[in-house]
C-alpha cells in the first residue's frame, strides 16, 4: 500500500474501497497530512481509478504543467496548492520558489468539492470543472487571462476569485 509524506512528521495511507479512496486513516488537522500531487503520472498511479476522494489533496510547489482529474466526481476535502494555504497554518513565508507552475486544472466529471484553494499559480491558464454543482469554499488567485469554467455551479457558500477579472 503506498504511503505519501507531507513534511517529515506525517504520512498518509490510501485506503482503497472500490472507487472510493480514503486518505484520512492517519489524518490530523494540525500536521496537514495529505496526498501531495507531484506530477500527473503520480496522481494517475495513486488516484487515477478513484471517483470519490476522501481527504486533502495538495498540489506540490514543483508541479509543472496541466493536471487532469478524470473520473473524479467527489472530493470531500480540499484541493490546494501548498505555498499559500500551508503558510497560513504554519506562519511560514511564501517565497518565489514556492510558486506552483500548474498551467491548467481539468476536473470535468467533478460534481462536489469541499474546498478549492489555488494560490501562487502564475502560469495558470484555465480551470475547467464542467459538471461542478457544489463547492463549500473557493479561493483562486490568478491573472485576468485565466479561463474559468464552472457552467453548472449553483451551490457555493464562500467564493473569492482574485486577479483583475472584469464582470
Amino acid at each position: 500500500m503506498p504511503r505519501f509524506f507531507f513534511e517529515a512528521d506525517g504520512c498518509v495511507d490510501i485506503i482503497y474501497q472500490g472507487s472510493v479512496c480514503d486518505l484520512t486513516k492517519n489524518y490530523n488537522d494540525y500536521l496537514w497530512e495529505g496526498f501531495i500531487i507531484e506530477s500527473q503520472a503520480a496522481f494517475d498511479a495513486a488516484l487515477g481509478n478513484c471517483t470519490t476522494i476522501i481527504g486533502p489533496l495538495f498540489i506540490s510547489t514543483n508541479y509543472t504543467g496541466p493536471l487532469v482529474m478524470n473520473s473524479v466526481t467527489n472530493i470531500t476535502g480540499q484541493l490546494s496548492t501548498i505555498g499559500k494555504s500551508f503558510e497560513t497554518y504554519t506562519n511560514e513565508q511564501t517565497v518565489a520558489n514556492d510558486l506552483t507552475l500548474l498551467t491548467s486544472l481539468q476536473a470535468d466529471d467533478l460534481i462536489w468539492l469541499e474546498r478549492l484553494d489555488l494560490e501562487g499559480v502564475p502560469a495558470l491558464s484555465s480551470i475547467s470543472m464542467a459538471r461542478l454543482d457544489t463547492i463549500s469554499w473557493m479561493v483562486v488567485y490568478s491573472n485576468p487571462t485565466t479561463s474559468l469554467g464552472f457552467p453548472l455551479l449553483t451551490n457555493g457558500s464562500d467564493i473569492s476569485i482574485y486577479g483583475g477579472y472584469s464582470r
